[in-house]
């Protein structure tokens, strides 16, 4: 099973080559030689900085073979972990969405989805779909929701969202411990407004055994946060940094390496974030009472 955060490297092995004098074989096992590096660095600042060369290294490539499935998955991948991990915030969204609609486009053409969809031709392709398809499928979904996250003024994206969630429904169908949790976590993240997140969100922990520190973060930034829950904001963060601190006595999985030292950080400046938010509010309240 592929981890959330394969980031392949391969310009390391393979920076100053032209692609027409490699072969695809060798380009591929390239790839596939260096997601298992990525995912057990903890240097995050090195990946960050190495990406955006590699998205265009990687963009070239499918551009010349845009009918292979690995490499449009890698691309998928690639642009989604970049937006996700690294620049999706109030600050970059248009930037991180310039990433997901990319890799919304590649995920769409490897699962064989039409960019322009209705509820007729969606549902007669969800139905063709089998287990064997439950990559392409999860990154479809995953895309697919984060596209529309960072547009939620475009009701006719916001219109979409029921396509997103049947995908990732089909995903848990298939194999409801794939991806570490991730799916429920996306779907806590998708149904923020109902009573259902809370449940998704602590499936998605029961299933990773609490062991990857992206859903405490998403947790708390998607629920704990948006109902003003403070213990439970403060109890989900702590979590995630204490783990982080104590990764070898927790036994964390190595794969998770990079993704835990992101949200490690993450984690760091919630908590102070938070802790300041707090101290406006209970200004304001102060300042409501004066009056």
């Amino acid at each position: 099973m592929k981890s959330l955060v394969v980031i392949p490297m391969f310009c390391l092995l393979i920076a100053g080559c032209n692609f027409d004098a490699i072969a695809k074989e060798q380009f591929v096992n390239n790839i596939k030689k260096t997601q298992q590096h990525v995912q057990q660095t903890e240097n995050f600042f090195v990946v960050e900085k190495a990406t955006p060369s590699m998205l265009l290294m990687l963009d070239s490539f499918i551009a010349e073979n845009p009918e292979d499935q690995f490499l449009l998955l890698q691309g998928a991948q690639m642009h989604f972990t970049y937006a996700a991990l690294f620049i999706d915030n109030e600050e970059n969204s248009s930037w991180a969405g310039m990433h997901y609609k990319q890799a919304r486009e590649y995920a769409a053409k490897a699962c064989d989805f039409s960019s322009k969809v209705n509820k007729q031709s969606f549902n007669n392709r969800l139905n063709r779909l089998n287990p064997e398809d439950i990559e392409a499928v999860f990154w479809l979904a995953m895309t697919w929701g984060s596209w529309i996250s960072v547009n939620t003024e475009s009701i006719a994206l916001l219109d979409e969202l029921p396509f997103v969630e049947a995908l990732m429904k089909k995903v848990i169908a298939w194999d409801e411990k794939y991806q570490n949790g991730i799916p429920f976590m996306f779907l806590g993240k998708l149904n923020s407004k109902n009573k259902a997140a809370k449940s998704y969100f602590e499936k998605a922990l029961k299933i990773s055994q609490r062991k990857l520190l992206l859903i405490h973060v998403e947790y708390a930034k998607t629920l704990a946060r948006f109902y003003s829950d403070k213990p439970l904001f403060e109890s989900l963060l702590t979590e995630a940094i204490n783990t982080w601190k104590n990764r070898k006595e927790k036994n964390l999985k190595q794969n998770f390496t990079l993704v835990n030292s992101v949200s490690y950080n993450k984690a760091k400046n919630l908590l102070y974030d938070i802790e300041e938010f707090y101290e406006e509010e209970d200004e304001d309240e102060e300042e409501d009472e004066d009056e």
